[in-house]
């Protein structure tokens, strides 16, 4: 009951502290630049535009035509062409070029008759704050760069429209603001006000935006894309497609890269559908419009529903997947992470921007803190029990038991063909009534043990028993290995030779002889947890292991014998597993215990390796019984 508990209240820690990261990271906008670049890159796409839409560009062919931009009689030029234009009745001019100041007498009154004559030309403003000081307080006030007065007169505010643009702080510029209120008085931007123009001149209702908002601009193309565009010279050449002028909305603007008139800011911007080529700015507005025209900008989401939805969604997700599995655990993550992906382009298709990236992130990171607390967790846990029980049981054991409950399920019983090794000391007995210091005795059963113990380990064995001076081993068992069978024989022969040393240091010390008789056997055994039910040892049953124990009972010291049946097995083509790898002497027919009859043996030599023998790796055999 106190560890259900604490797992609850560690999940309610979780998901209170992600939470509380998640809150952070929105209320600083930590990671708005991430959701602009899964927007840009994801969600903004080409959209339909509209065809009474017209840009008259100040393009490279005008510049070409004309001159530079520096040497024309710029309002002459701009009244001539808003004439020409107006002969074929279109809805609105608009023109993004700020006239401020006068120039030629002659030249600024064309400008301002053309304006006149049909009242529905849209010039540009522009808005700005400056700061000065007001009954003795620094205060920001605003500045607007106006048409020279004359041409201001002629147009009237209502054909007014300030041409701002704001780019986030990565240099692109996704937001428009259509309308700003300053001391109670209202201003239209230019896009906003000639789209007003045009709607009255077409009898379109038009309800307007909320002022001072900014709105994410649904671009409908990328850079030059989509719209038709004229060149200015020749609009003035009259050398045009006229065709369609009649009732739409005409913009003039610079439309070559650099923008001649301005080197040094020209006006021209990266975008979110392009963030390579950049947009010119009566193209910007051209897209604005067109907004407005099919209602198409992206709005922000509630802020405040977004706070309670993102908190109530995260709470419960990181609470559920730190009371589940990894498997289970991940599936809720990489689904919930789908979820808002998804989530985010419904919206976004309903024009609604609603920022999921940082949200799915901030899931994932939850989810890796949970996986890596759940894991340093386990670990330390297992640790603890690995290093309590490795010194009493295999370390295979002992990881399966650690496992998850299909692994330990194996534990419980199940048949495998395994191979079976069982060692004993010949001479022992001798040895232990000649030793009078029973301590003596123990060190050198521990270096032989420990000596088994390392070539069982060695070659991927499981250590199932010490019984006295003998050793039982199982390969194959509790997990599958490759070529057990011989990796079972090659222990038996290093038992046999690393044991040398131990005898002849037994011999020099007491004068006693002693040996190590290894037998091996390989077959179908019953593998699992054996005993009662506070007592029990992973351990083998069956004919295999006791053949194993006879073989090993005949052996003598130095000798390695197996049985006729495991030296003749083959693998699923038919292959000699040993037979072709082995140097085997015969050993003749031997009666064993709980055998109806003989069973031939075999006495391993050595190995042979790369088709080459190599004998001796057991060495001199004495002919010491078993005890």
């Amino acid at each position: 009951m106190e560890n259900k508990r604490k797992s609850y209240l560690i999940s309610v820690l979780f998901s209170l502290i992600v939470t509380l990261f998640m809150i952070l990271t929105m209320s600083t906008n930590m990671l708005k630049g991430l959701d602009y670049a899964i927007y840009d890159n994801f969600y903004e796409k080409e959209n339909s535009f509209s065809q009474n839409i017209v840009i008259v560009g100040i393009d490279a062919e005008t510049l070409s035509t004309i001159g530079e931009y520096s040497s024309w009689d710029k309002r002459k030029l701009y009244a001539e062409a808003i004439n020409n234009i107006n002969e074929y009745n279109p809805s609105v001019i608009g023109v993004d070029v700020l006239f401020t100041g006068t120039s030629y007498e002659t030249s600024d009154q064309m400008l301002v008759d053309a304006v006149k004559n049909k009242n529905n030309v849209v010039l540009a403003t522009e808005i700005g704050f400056v700061d000065e000081v007001v009954d003795g307080v620094h205060q920001k006030v605003m500045k607007i760069d106006r048409p020279y007065d004359a041409l201001y007169e002629a147009a009237g505010e209502s054909n007014l429209g300030f041409v701002n643009t704001s780019s986030d702080k990565d240099g692109i510029l996704r937001r428009a603001t259509l309308n700003a209120t300053y001391d109670g008085v209202s201003y239209s931007s230019f896009g906003e006000q000639i789209y007003k123009k045009y709607a009255d001149s077409n009898d379109l209702d038009y309800s307007g935006y909320k002022t001072n908002s900014k709105y994410l601009i649904n671009y409908n193309g990328k850079p030059e894309q989509g719209y038709q565009v004229i060149p200015f010279s020749r609009v003035l050449s009259k050398e045009f497609d006229t065709s369609c002028i009649e009732d739409s909305i005409v913009l003039i603007g610079f439309y070559a890269t650099g923008n001649a008139y301005n080197k040094d800011n020209p006006d021209e911007y990266y975008t979110t559908i392009s963030h390579n080529v950049k947009m010119f700015g009566v193209e910007i507005h051209a897209n604005i419009i067109n907004n407005i025209y099919n209602d198409s900008f992206v709005n922000n989401a509630n802020v405040f529903i977004q706070y309670i939805f993102n908190i109530i969604f995260i709470c419960a997700i990181i609470f559920v997947i730190t009371r589940l599995k990894f498997l289970y655990s991940t599936i809720v993550a990489f689904t919930a992470i789908l979820f808002e992906f998804i989530l985010g382009i419904i919206l976004y298709n309903a024009n609604v921007f609603y920022p999921t990236t940082s949200l799915c992130l901030i899931i994932l990171i939850g989810y890796i803190i949970v996986v890596v607390y759940n894991y340093v967790r386990e670990k330390l846990e297992k640790g603890a029990v690995i290093k309590t029980f490795k010194q009493y049981m295999a370390p295979q054991v002992v990881e399966a038991f650690m496992k998850d409950n299909k692994q330990s399920s194996n534990l419980v019983g199940e048949r495998r063909d395994v191979a079976c090794l069982f060692v004993d000391i010949r001479g022992f007995t001798r040895m232990s009534e000649t030793l009078v210091d029973p301590v003596k005795v123990v060190k050198i059963l521990n270096d032989y043990l420990g000596m088994t113990t390392k070539q069982i380990f060695d070659n991927d064995g499981m250590l199932d028993k010490f019984i006295g001076d003998a050793c039982m081993a199982i390969f194959n068992a509790p997990f599958d290995i490759d070529d057990y069978e011989f990796k079972a024989i090659k222990a038996g022969l290093g038992i046999v030779k690393y044991g040398e040393p131990i005898a002849k240091q037994v011999f020099e010390e007491y004068g006693i002889t002693i040996g190590f008789g290894v037998g091996v056997n390989c077959g179908e055994a019953i593998i699992g947890n054996i005993g009662c039910d506070f007592r029990k040892d992973y351990t083998g049953i069956g004919d295999t292991i006791n053949t194993a124990s006879r073989l090993e009972s005949n052996a003598k010291g130095g000798q390695v014998i197996i049985s006729e049946e495991t030296l003749n097995r083959v693998d699923e083509n038919g292959n000699y597993k040993l037979k072709d790898r082995l140097i085997v002497e015969e050993n003749g027919y031997l009666n064993l215990k709980g055998k109806a009859k003989p069973v031939l043996t075999f006495n391993v030599i050595g190995v042979k390796e790369n088709n080459e023998v190599k004998e001796g790796e057991n060495g001199e055999t004495t002919n010491d019984s078993k005890d």
